[in-house]
């Protein structure tokens, strides 16, 4: 994975279609090596996550290529290589497990991390998720989030009171206020160096499935 960071940090440094196509050689060797690193990595996840099927590597991984229209930053590429596992694809609207290397870019401090869950929760889930904490007396979801060791709640988003119809003292507020739900990992690039690089990282992916069992249980009972 040496490269693969290696080949960003000069990206970053030369973020233009001139520099690029000069090094499109290497882009492609880069790609290849990540590709052959998430179909292991789907493998070593399908062992605890059933859920997630068969796969295409269309189905998790991302173009290089940034999306310039509506955005202020024209750079042409991105600076990152990342992979999204989860049941259907990244485009089946169900949360799953993210994985980049790189380096950092566009408001992310660290280009190389790990996220269970999603951005992007629709209202109808996020109605959904928050009946279950109401009603959760057992602690379905402070067990599941206390199981994700070495990860945190991404809590950017947070709302900063109650949702409606929900008490100021509720026990679970914190979750209760939560717009997004996903769990994150920060790593450094040295953290996928080794033989033993898909067994680190789909062990630690392990310690999110409960987590995002939940997510995933409410995305479906929406679509019912």
């Amino acid at each position: 994975m040496k490269q693969i960071v290696d080949f960003c940090r000069r990206l970053a440094s030369n973020n233009n279609r001139e520099w690029f196509n000069a090094h499109k050689a290497e882009y492609l060797e880069c790609k290849n090596k990540f590709e052959e690193f998430v179909r292991e990595v789907i493998t070593g996840i399908r062992e605890f996550d059933s859920s997630i099927g068969e796969l295409a590597m269309s189905q998790c991984t991302y173009r290089i290529y940034r999306d310039t229209r509506f955005s202020a930053n024209k750079a042409p590429y991105k600076t990152h290589f990342g992979a999204f596992i989860a049941p259907g694809g990244k485009k089946s609207g169900f949360s799953g497990y993210y994985f980049q290397i790189g380096v950092p870019e566009g408001g992310y401090d660290e280009g190389c991390f790990l996220a269970t869950g999603n951005y992007f929760v629709e209202p109808a889930v996020l109605r959904i998720l928050r009946e279950d904490i109401d009603i959760d007396e057992g602690g379905e979801f402070e067990n599941a989030i206390a199981e994700a060791e070495g990860f945190v709640l991404d809590k950017e988003s947070m709302l900063k009171r109650m949702p409606k119809g929900y008490a100021a003292e509720h026990p679970r507020g914190e979750l209760l206020r939560l717009r997004n739900f996903c769990l994150v990992k920060g790593v450094t690039p040295e953290y996928y160096a080794g033989d033993d690089a898909v067994q680190r990282l789909c062990g630690d992916f392990a310690k999110t499935e409960r987590f995002l069992a939940l997510i995933n249980r409410a995305i479906t009972y929406s679509r019912e």
